[in-house]
C-alpha cells in the first residue's frame, strides 16, 4: 500500500469542522481582513508542529486533523521517488532534498514520522506541503546557483528544472498559454542558472557553442520581467518541479491581470485533480471562476467572515456548487463577487444598480461614514431575485433587495422572494390582499364613446392617406387598457386609496424592509428624479451628469441609507 498523507479537516474558531476532500481544491474566500491568509499560515504551523507563539496566537484554525499511513519501507520508497536522494560519503547515511528544503537524513525524517501522531513534523511538513507567500513567489524565478550534479542533488525548483528538459517544456507551455511567450532555461557551464523569456534558435552542446550563447544574451531574463509574470511562474515552477500531497496557496492572484488569474485557477484545479489537496486563500473572483471552470475539478468553497475573535465559516460543497453553477446568471454575471463582500444589494436591472450605487456612495460620504463593502448588482429582472437570494444564502452571504412597487403585483413571485429572505408569507398575505384588491380596482378601461370620439378626431384631421407616427400614438393611447399596478408603478404609493388599503400598504412595506426587501415607494427608479427625461440608461446618465444623486435634497438618500443600515 503506498504512502497516504492528507488533511482530513480544519477546526475553525467558530466551531465549524471544515472537511478537506482527499483530492481537489478548497477555496477560502470572503471579505477583507477576515482571517483567510491567517488560516493558511496556522494550518502549516499545525502540520509542522510549531509551538504556539504567545505574541501571535493561532486564532483562526484551532486544530488540523490529518491522515498519515505508511510503513517504514513505504515512507522510504516515497522519499526515493519524490525527493532528490543521495548517500552521504562520510557516514553512508541516506539524505533527501526537496526544492528549498534539506538535506535531511533518513533517521531524522523517520523519527518525525513516528514521533508526531497529530502532525507531520518540522521537516516532513516541508516535504509534504508546498506553502509560500506572494512575496516568496517573486524570488523563485530569479537566477540560482549551479550545483555539482556528480556529488549533490538539486536544492531548489530552478535546479530541478535544469535537470529535466520535460519539466522545462511543461513550464514553457504554461507561459505560452498565460502570456504568449515561451521560456528557455540557460544550460551553460557557470555559476548561475537563469530562466529567459523567448526561444533560443540553437541547441546547447556539451561545450556551449557561440551561437547558443548569443541567443541567450539576446533573450530577456524572467527575473527582470513584471511582478505578474514572476508570481505566476513562481507558483507553476513549484508545482511543476515537485509533486506535493498538500499545496497551500495564499493570494494566487497577486500581481496578475484577470485573464491570467483565471488561467491560474484552472491550472491549480488541474494540478489537484486526483492527485493533491490544494487549499487556496483568495480575494479574486477570477481565480475562483478559473477553479470552477476546470473540467472535472473537485472544488469546495468556504466563505469566512469575522465576528470579534471568531471566524464564522459557511461551506458550499462540490455537489451543491455544481448545482448552482448550472445557473447561467451565476456563470456569466458578477453575482459571485458577493462572496468577497460583506453583503450584496440586488436590483432588478442595471439602471437600478447604477443609480442606487451612486446614491449610496454619495450618501455615506455626506454622512461622514467610510466607504461600504457591499456589492450592488442586478439579476436581470424580477423573476431571478428569489433564486439568487437562495444561491447566496447557501454560502451565508447577507442579501437585501431593492425593487419597484409593481413587485407586489404577483403573489407567487413575491411569496418566493419573501420565503427566500426567511420570511413567513402567511403573516404578510392579509395585508397584501387588501393592497392588491385596492390597486386592482384602479384599472382604467376606456369608454366606447370616448374611444370613438378620439379615433374619429384623428382620422378626420389626418392630412395624408396613412397615419403619421404621432397620430398612431394618439389612437393607441385612446384604446389602451391600463391596470392598477401599472398606474401605481408610475405614481407610487400615493396612488393607494386612503383608509385600510393605505394602512395595509404602509405596514406591508415596513415588514418587508425588516426582511431585507426594500420597495421603492415612489413606484420605480426613474420617479426618484422625475424631472430628468428618458428611461433606463438615458435617465441614469442624465442624473449622474447633473449630480442629482449627490444632492442633499434627493428623496432617495434616506431610502438607500436604510438599505445600507440593514446590514448593520
Amino acid at each position: 500500500m503506498p504512502l497516504e498523507v492528507r488533511i482530513e479537516r480544519l477546526a475553525i474558531s467558530d466551531g465549524t469542522e471544515l472537511p478537506v476532500p482527499p483530492t481537489g481544491v478548497v477555496a477560502i474566500v470572503g471579505p477583507n481582513n477576515t482571517g483567510k491568509s491567517a488560516a493558511l499560515r496556522e494550518t502549516f504551523a499545525h502540520l509542522s508542529a510549531q509551538p504556539d507563539n504567545p505574541e501571535r496566537p493561532r486564532r483562526v484554525v484551532r486544530r488540523v486533523d490529518i491522515h498519515k499511513q505508511a510503513t517504514e519501507d513505504e515512507l522510504r520508497e516515497w522519499l526515493e521517488a519524490q525527493c532528490f536522494a543521495m548517500t552521504q560519503r562520510s557516514t553512508g547515511e541516506r539524505i533527501y532534498r526537496r526544492p528549498q528544503v534539506g538535506p535531511v537524513g533518513w533517521p531524522q525524517l523517520l523519527a518525525e514520522w513516528n514521533g508526531y501522531p497529530t502532525a507531520f513534523g518540522p521537516n516532513l511538513a516541508q516535504f509534504f506541503v508546498s506553502s509560500g507567500s506572494a512575496e516568496t513567489r517573486l524570488t523563485l524565478v530569479a537566477g540560482t546557483a549551479q550545483w555539482d550534479p556528480m556529488n549533490d542533488s538539486p536544492s531548489n525548483p530552478m535546479q530541478v528544472l535544469f535537470a529535466s528538459r520535460d519539466l522545462e517544456q511543461r513550464l514553457s507551455d504554461v507561459s505560452v498559454e498565460a502570456f504568449g511567450v515561451p521560456l528557455t532555461l540557460a544550460r551553460l557551464a557557470g555559476s548561475q542558472i537563469n530562466l529567459h523569456v523567448g526561444t533560443a534558435q540553437h541547441e546547447p552542446d556539451i561545450v556551449p557553442n557561440e551561437d547558443y550563447m548569443h541567443d541567450l544574451r539576446n533573450l530577456p531574463l524572467v527575473q527582470e520581467q513584471g511582478d505578474g509574470i514572476r508570481s505566476f511562474l513562481g507558483i507553476m515552477l513549484t508545482l511543476v518541479a515537485a509533486s506535493y500531497p498538500v499545496v497551500l496557496v495564499d493570494e494566487p492572484e497577486a500581481f496578475l491581470h484577470p485573464p491570467q488569474a483565471r488561467l491560474l485557477g484552472r491550472k491549480l484545479a488541474a494540478e489537484a485533480t486526483d492527485r493533491a489537496q490544494v487549499i487556496v486563500a483568495t480575494h479574486s473572483i477570477d481565480v475562483l471562476l478559473g477553479l470552477l471552470d476546470a473540467q472535472g475539478a473537485n472544488v469546495t468553497i468556504a466563505r469566512m467572515t469575522r465576528a470579534g475573535d471568531i471566524n464564522p465559516v459557511s461551506v458550499l460543497r462540490p455537489d451543491e456548487l455544481r448545482e448552482l453553477w448550472r445557473d447561467p446568471l451565476l456563470r456569466y454575471s458578477n453575482v459571485l463577487d458577493a462572496l468577497f463582500h460583506r453583503g450584496v444589494i440586488l436590483c432588478e436591472g442595471d439602471t437600478d444598480a447604477r443609480y442606487y450605487g451612486a446614491v449610496l456612495e454619495a450618501s455615506l460620504a455626506a454622512r461622514g461614514d467610510p466607504p461600504h463593502d457591499l456589492l450592488i448588482t442586478h439579476v436581470g429582472g424580477k423573476a431571478r431575485l428569489a433564486s439568487v437570494v437562495v444561491a447566496l444564502s447557501a454560502v451565508s452571504v447577507p442579501a437585501a433587495v431593492i425593487a419597484d412597487l409593481d413587485l407586489l403585483r404577483e403573489e407567487e413571485r413575491l411569496r418566493a422572494l419573501v420565503e427566500a429572505l426567511g420570511g413567513d408569507w402567511g403573516d404578510l398575505r392579509p395585508d397584501w390582499q387588501v393592497v392588491d384588491a385596492a390597486v386592482q380596482g384602479l384599472a382604467r378601461n376606456p369608454q366606447i364613446a370616448y374611444v370613438r370620439e378620439q379615433v374619429v378626431a384623428v382620422l378626420d384631421n389626418a392630412a395624408r392617406g396613412s397615419l403619421a407616427p404621432n397620430e398612431a400614438d394618439r389612437i393607441r393611447e385612446a384604446i389602451r387598457v391600463e391596470d392598477g399596478w401599472t398606474q401605481a408603478k408610475r405614481a407610487g404609493t400615493q396612488l393607494i386609496p386612503q383608509g385600510n388599503a393605505s394602512d395595509s400598504c404602509a405596514r406591508l412595506i415596513e415588514r418587508l424592509r425588516g426582511l431585507g426587501l426594500f420597495i421603492a415607494d415612489v413606484g420605480e427608479v426613474e420617479r426618484w428624479e422625475p424631472g430628468v427625461p428618458g428611461r433606463s440608461s438615458a435617465w441614469v446618465k442624465g442624473v449622474l451628469e447633473q449630480e442629482l444623486h449627490a444632492s442633499d435634497a434627493t428623496r432617495a438618500r434616506p431610502f438607500v441609507l436604510a438599505v445600507a443600515d440593514f446590514f448593520e
